[in-house]
């Protein structure tokens, strides 16, 4: 478990959950969960490589949404919403109490590419003033089988859809095999972003 906190310091106490991924079983493949951290009223601390020193009896599993074809990935924009990409191109949002919305936020199927075990809409990131300018990311195997990377608005006149006609492409990528196409996509603290592109199979 990754700690967000600078080594040696003490992490704040009654966190509600870390983080939220994939239970990894194909029984759950349509499931996110959250990972609840029960912390003790004593504060933890962080260790020198910034891993929270938790044991098991300090998580549980807690299904917090479903209903999504093969999710690849998941974002925050800044506020309560949380966007679920699946690999055939659509992205859903979950509301606050874990409600998936009626319409996708994007639909990308048309320009995906996702035959492949390990190709389709691999990540999705949201610029750091995402809530002022709208901008966000995907990373996605395009039909030839290559990787994509665009820069997309929220719709003006609905904050729960992307406008799709406003695709920038920024980069496209040559990848000689349908595997390891990596698909990660963060903004970093120094406000870059990064891309994990694979290593071409």
């Amino acid at each position: 478990m990754s700690g967000g906190g600078t080594p040696g310091n003490a992490l704040p106490t009654n966190v509600p959950f870390a983080y939220a991924g994939n239970s990894g079983n194909d029984q759950y493949l349509d499931h996110w969960f959250l990972i609840e951290l029960d912390i003790p009223s004593t504060p933890m601390t962080v260790d020198v490589v910034g891993n929270c020193l938790l044991t098991p009896d300090d998580t549980q599993l807690v299904a917090f949404g479903n209903g999504f074809d093969q999710p690849t990935d998941i974002a925050q924009c800044g506020d309560e919403r949380l966007f679920i990409a699946e690999q055939k191109g659509k992205v859903w949002i979950l509301d606050a109490a874990g409600n998936k919305l009626l319409t996708p936020f994007l639909d990308l199927q048309a320009m995906v590419g996702s035959q492949g075990v390990e190709q389709g809409l691999l990540g999705i990131a949201f610029h750091p003033e995402y809530l002022n300018n709208g901008l966000f990311y995907v990373n996605y195997t395009m039909l030839d089988g290559n990787t994509r990377i665009s820069r997309f608005n929220v719709s003006a006149s609905d904050p729960n859809t992307a406008d799709p006609a406003s695709e920038l492409v920024l980069m496209d990528i040559a990848q000689p095999f349908e595997n390891n196409n990596g698909g990660c996509l963060k903004f970093g603290p120094d406000g870059y972003l990064y891309i994990a592109t694979g290593d071409g199979g």
